[in-house]
């Protein structure tokens, strides 16, 4: 009831009256109204309600219902009317709108057709080249020596294989036997897409990069139609090889790699070393062999007729690794011998026993490869030893003893210690020699 009175005198005292009295009912709230109104209290706008409607006799609703309604509808239009002319000015008034930045502008580009070699139209060229490096970037690409040719190939260590396009193949190797035509069973090649790719042969080749050669590996010839008339790709089962030779010792090193190829190529084979390094890591069971070489220092000098320990060097992330290895020769001709041992890896460096059965003294220059180190199981480790001995009768004693470690002088990484062979051992090795 107060809710529908108009503000004034009146209805500030019945909100008066509720405030202390919140249990009036309405007929009571009436009534006081009443009271008040007849007192005087109703000023000018006040009164019971804002509009009082009359309602029409029963026979006269429905043209009453009419009526109402032209009344709405008339009310509606006007309204959609200001609203439109509202809309119109407000467009007017905003007839220059805020310039679209530069970059957010789509551009046709403009184009021109391009032509292979076969006069077909392939693509277009865009030429806004300030467009390009945002969809188009550089493929590493290095020159390798394959099949006694220089061959420029994109350097691609996602590419489980080293793929030729069959038309480069003809062109540069066609004095070479092939096996065209032959299809390996158990290969098959897949794109990233999962989309198969087929190929037409297969070729054997030496590959050499920089001073590291990486005998017969496998290239795949894929037809033209998939790959292009002139591409070339070198995938990892090139990569590694040259990895483990320039980190595994057998070659001076990274410094002395990248001083033997072209400058421009050198940052690509570092990307793809380090690539090659993740996937070690990530199969850290598996130790690849490696060569031992001898420390940073002066060349030594091994004494005729007798044996040297010596610290060799081994790669720093190999030798980060705890395992049990074991050390023998290389398959190169020296004119040293190096013995056979098992030796467990907690460093960067490890002894190895050197014989000069020679008649006169030899000289190891620094860095030099001494020994291959493989990694061995624990169950490979034989604990006993089969001894052999002559008695004086000429009969042939055979023992078996146990395997006693030995660490002398092995504490330290100190000067290479040095024992002297016994005269009959001289003559044994040097005749066997």
């Amino acid at each position: 009831m107060i809710l529908g009175l108009q503000t004034g005198s009146l209805k500030k005292e019945l909100q008066r009256q509720v405030r202390r009295n919140p249990n009036l009912t309405f007929s009571e709230l009436l009534r006081e109204a009443k009271e008040l109104e007849r007192e005087g209290w109703a000023g000018e706008g006040d009164g019971l309600c804002h509009e009082v409607f009359t309602v029409p006799p029963a026979d006269d609703l429905a043209q009453w219902k009419d009526q109402t309604r032209a009344e709405l509808l008339n009310m509606v239009t006007e309204l959609k009317q200001a609203l439109k002319d509202e809309i119109v000015n407000a467009m007017q008034n905003n007839s220059h709108p805020k310039a679209v930045p530069e970059q957010h502008r789509f551009r046709r580009p403009q184009t021109r057709p391009r032509w292979d070699e076969q006069g077909q139209v392939d693509g277009v060229l865009d030429e806004e080249s300030s467009v390009k490096p945002s969809f188009i970037g550089k493929c590493p690409t290095v020159e390798v020596l394959a099949g006694g040719a220089n061959i420029p190939c994109i350097l691609d260590t996602g590419s489980q294989v080293t793929l030729f396009s069959e038309t480069f193949l003809k062109r540069h190797f066609k004095d070479l036997e092939t096996e065209k035509g032959t299809k390996i069973n158990w290969l098959k090649l897949k794109a990233a897409n999962g989309l198969n790719i087929p190929y037409v042969g297969y070729i054997m080749l030496d590959f050499k990069v920089g001073g590291v050669d990486v005998p017969q590996r496998g290239v795949l010839i894929v037809s033209d139609d998939c790959m292009g008339p002139d591409q070339r790709l070198l995938g990892m089962n090139v990569i590694p090889p040259v990895w483990e030779a320039v980190e595994g010792g057998a070659y001076p090193g990274l410094k002395a790699f990248k001083s033997t190829v072209p400058p421009a190529s050198q940052k690509e084979w570092e990307m793809a070393f380090a690539c090659c390094q993740r996937v070690l890591t990530s199969r850290p069971t598996e130790v690849r062999p490696v060569t031992a070489r001898l420390t940073k220092q002066q060349p030594v000098m091994v004494p005729a007729g007798s044996e040297m320990v010596l610290w060799a060097h081994i790669p720093e992330n190999i030798g980060k690794m705890h395992y049990t290895a074991l050390v023998e020769g290389l398959d190169t001709e020296n004119e040293w011998k190096v013995a056979h041992a098992v030796v467990e890896i907690k460093g960067n460096k490890l002894p190895i026993r050197l014989c000069n059965p020679h008649p006169y003294p030899i000289e190891i220059p620094q860095r030099q490869p001494l020994a291959k180190v493989s990694q061995i199981s624990p169950e490979q480790i034989d604990t006993n030893d089969l001894v052999l001995q002559v008695q004086a009768d000429g009969e042939m004693e055979v023992t078996v003893r146990a395997i006693q470690e030995t660490a002398e002088d092995c504490t330290s990484g100190g000067a290479p210690h040095c024992l002297d062979l016994p005269k009959s051992q001289k003559e044994s090795r040097t005749t066997s020699g």
